[in-house]
């Protein structure tokens, strides 16, 4: 199971590939990369609940090491190999049902992602799950309403502070990336207007941190504002 095998590694006191000395196998990116099928097969839904926790656990804290150090490679390789298992699992299956409780499991790691800070590798794990091209996240984010597309918008109230060492315009290029696109493509049209007051909430939120923040945090912030706004076209959405 891909979880027993997890559960085996210790992904902050992860290794740069140039430092494993002998044989490949003592590698666990390459463990995780090589035994995919593997543990496809013998995958159940159980086991994926259970990887998902461990991944959150050790990756999902506050001042995790910064995208491109040795302990984000390991978060990567674990959270593709997760995916890649999460993916043949579900298309085994052939169930609506199964696919909707993945995708429940993954929201709740995207939330969890943005809860723990989220630093540069939080922002970047979030390409694995929003943009796989077999199943990706922003699909079922689109169809979710009520509580749940509360949660989606109470989730993103952060300021967006971190405290790893990352360059300004990282950070911000990663903010571009992961959140805007929440923003501009992902919310429809009829969510934006179900949860007008919830993002008119969050408009507020971003325009009085604005002043709060490190200096290239505010500039992201300030856009942030923008593109909630432009999503209501000719109208003040704050007069409705």
């Amino acid at each position: 199971m891909l979880s027993t095998y997890l559960k085996s590694l210790d992904i902050t006191s992860a290794k740069r590939s140039s430092e494993f000395i002998g044989t490949k196998e003592e590698n666990p990116s390459i463990i995780l990369e090589e035994n995919v099928s593997k543990w496809i097969r013998v995958c159940t839904i159980e086991d994926l609940e259970e990887c998902l926790q461990i991944f959150t656990e050790n990756v999902c804290v506050c001042n995790f090491p910064a995208r491109f150090s040795p302990q984000f490679w390991l978060a990567h390789s674990a959270l593709s190999a997760i995916y890649q298992v999460l993916c043949g699992f579900v298309e085994r299956q052939a169930d609506e049902d199964v696919q909707h409780t993945t995708d429940k499991m993954l929201f709740e790691l995207w939330k969890n992602l943005i809860s723990a800070g989220p630093g540069s590798t939080h922002l970047e794990m979030m390409t694995i799950i929003l943009k796989n091209s077999s199943f990706p996240l922003w699909k079922y984010m689109q169809t979710i309403h009520g509580e749940t597309l509360n949660q989606l918008l109470t989730t993103l109230k952060t300021d967006f502070v971190y405290a790893e060492d990352v360059k300004a315009d990282h950070y911000a290029t990663l903010m571009e990336t992961h959140i805007d696109t929440i923003f501009k493509l992902i919310l429809t049209d009829a969510q934006v207007e179900e949860a007008r007051r919830g993002l008119m909430e969050l408009h507020i939120f971003y325009l009085t941190r604005m002043n709060h923040v490190p200096h290239h945090i505010g500039p992201r912030l300030s856009h942030l504002c923008f593109l909630i706004f432009n999503r209501y076209e000719h109208e003040n959405p704050f007069l409705i």
